[in-house]
């Protein structure tokens, strides 16, 4: 009988040199919730930040449509995109169950390669809208900006990590599963208004 790639990770003890959590029942011990936030995000920073310090390539296809460009840039919803990141980095300690903290290292680690992968792949990349900053949202939308570049694009990871994120809450809080999907939506919808990503990456 064989195993699934899904079935083997969940039976692999995985207990070689870090606490991963077994797929049970059990609340997790904090050792393993931090070993499960490092083994989720330092690969996924290294993986983006490795496409951004490339550079946007000559090759590079632009995903934006042609009447995108002429949307205006709402400074203030930078707010809600500057969300994805305590909403993203609060999961591995939210969740309940090892189970889930396993699946989330797991799904997460799918995801980085997909999209790590598709980055290599594809050199997409968006020209993010100019504007000329009015509020203090919108030169934290610069500042960003400037830390940033216009690849890594599509797909975006800031929606990726908003429909994860907000998917794992709804497993240990499924009484406010609207809200968090919900939140999910209002990022994805923010990544649009802030002018940092396009129809297409959002999709």
């Amino acid at each position: 009988m064989y195993l699934t790639l899904a079935q083997f990770f969940c039976v692999w003890p995985m207990k070689i040199l870090i606490p991963i959590p077994a797929s049970t029942a059990e609340s997790p011990a904090w050792g393993e919730r931090v070993a499960v936030f490092l083994l989720v995000f330092v690969p996924y920073a290294c993986v983006y930040e490795y496409f951004i310090r490339q550079g946007t390539p000559d090759c590079a296809v632009y995903t934006n449509l042609p009447f995108e460009e002429t949307w205006p840039v709402w400074e203030w919803t930078q707010i809600v995109y500057d969300l994805a990141y305590p909403f993203a980095l609060l999961v591995p300690f939210a969740l309940k169950t090892k189970q889930s903290l396993r699946r989330l290292l797991f799904d997460s680690t799918f995801g980085t390669a997909l999209v790590g992968f598709l980055y290599l792949m594809f050199p997409f990349a968006v020209h993010q809208r100019d504007f000329d900053p009015q509020t203090w949202a919108g030169e934290l939308l610069l500042l960003e900006r400037s830390m940033d570049g216009e690849t890594c694009a599509l797909p975006s990871f800031h929606v990726i990590w908003a429909f994860l994120s907000a998917q794992y809450f709804s497993i240990s809080f499924p009484k406010w599963r609207w809200i968090w999907y919900a939140l999910a939506v209002l990022i994805s919808l923010s990544c649009l208004s802030t002018g940092n990503h396009s129809i297409p990456d959002v999709l």
